[in-house]
């Protein structure tokens, strides 16, 4: 009876063990799961992590590269034309584009992790110092000629004309010009206001307010400084005479093509011109400043948009000059000397949105308090 009690006692103490063996096995394993999960959830997050940073540093990669651009073309893309690019060192991609907000310019950036299942975007508003140009479509401290065939057009106002000196309305032989300026109560609809017969309201001249200004003044009054400063230093002009200023570009038209939003320009040949030509075939594109530091010989000139100013005279500004619709001049020309029309032809519009943006679009930044990364 001893001996069998004795086994009872040895199996139940076997079976207390292997339970307590399958137990801690269990526990053991479910210990293991546990951390394990814990390495691969901790790993998937890392791995996320590493991805979001690398979208992010992507779009900031993107919008920087936007800026870039900017500041050498003065526009962005729209989002159907988005630019895209890669950071090969984290194998992320972005893109760009631009949106207009009222008068605000914002530039977008999206970046992508490498295998796209993060994004990240960054947004600011692009700015820079902007010129605030009369809304008039001529203004000389000279006086002006007003002779040929050609219409001057204020989308925005009652004036056209405003000069220092006289503006000779009827030059013999001076052609059929006219000046337009909007109907009173009649919207998208312009009067004739002026003709080489009637002198009308929206011609100002004899206006101390110029006549009085020295050449450093006037500079100063409608660029905040003298036209060298504006221009960023003497290295900065592009000299119609001078192939070593043409900035490495084969010819004098190339160089104001690819000069970005600010032009600058002389002919210091003094030689049987009469200053600066611009040839008729040159492609500007966009609202540029056009600082002329000399005179401008302005027969045929090329479709521009934004502002022309000039330290000296223009001489026969003629040639074919678009329609009436759709002219070839769009903006405000600011001359410190005379302005003479020749025989006309340039239809000159003004129209706030043509002078709206102007500026030195190589200086543009993100605007203080504009950035978003959410």
């Amino acid at each position: 009876m001893i001996s069998s009690g004795l086994g009872n006692y040895k199996r139940e103490q076997g079976i207390a063990t292997l339970v307590a063996v399958v137990v801690l096995l269990i526990i053991t394993t479910l210990a293991v799961f546990t951390v394990s999960s814990s390495v691969v959830s901790e790993k998937q997050v890392v791995a996320s992590e590493q991805r979001a940073i690398a979208a992010f540093e992507a779009a900031q990669s993107g919008f920087s590269e936007g800026v870039i651009a900017y500041r050498t073309l003065n526009s962005l893309p729209l989002v159907t034309a988005k630019v895209s690019g890669a950071v090969s060192s984290l194998g992320a991609t972005w893109e760009y584009w631009g949106q207009r907000d009222g008068e605000n310019l914002i530039l977008i950036a999206t970046g992508f992790s490498d295998d796209m299942t993060v994004e990240r975007t960054v947004r600011s508003i692009i700015t820079f110092q902007k010129l605030d140009p009369p809304k008039v479509p001529i203004v000389a401290a000279g006086g002006t000629t007003m002779s040929g065939n050609f219409t001057v057009k204020n989308n925005r106002g009652n004036f056209t004309v405003w000069t220092g000196g006289s503006v000779d309305i009827d030059t013999s032989g001076g052609g059929s010009w006219s000046s337009y300026v909007p109907h009173p109560t009649v919207a998208d609809t312009f009067i004739e206001s002026s003709n080489k017969n009637v002198r009308g309201s929206d011609l100002i001249e004899n206006d101390p307010a110029l006549s009085t200004l020295s050449k450093e003044g006037f500079q100063d009054a409608f660029l905040g400084q003298d036209a060298v400063s504006f221009c960023g230093g003497e290295d900065n002009f592009i000299d119609q005479n001078d192939s070593s200023t043409f900035n490495g570009y084969s010819d004098f038209q190339e160089a104001i093509e690819k000069a970005g939003s600010v032009v600058c320009l002389r002919n210091t040949s003094g030689v049987g011109t009469t200053g600066v030509s611009i040839p008729s075939s040159t492609v500007l594109g966009g609202q540029r400043i056009i600082i002329i530091d000399d005179d401008w010989s302005a027969g045929n000139p090329p479709d521009i948009t934004g502002l022309v100013f000039v330290t000296g005279n223009v001489d026969k500004f003629n040639g074919n000059g678009g329609s009436f619709e759709e002219p070839k001049f769009k903006g405000s020309l600011i001359v410190y000397g005379k302005v003479d029309m020749g025989n006309g032809g340039i239809n000159i519009e003004f129209d706030s949105s043509y002078t709206g943006n102007l500026g030195d679009s190589e200086t543009a930044a993100v605007l203080s308090g504009s950035w978003r990364d959410w």
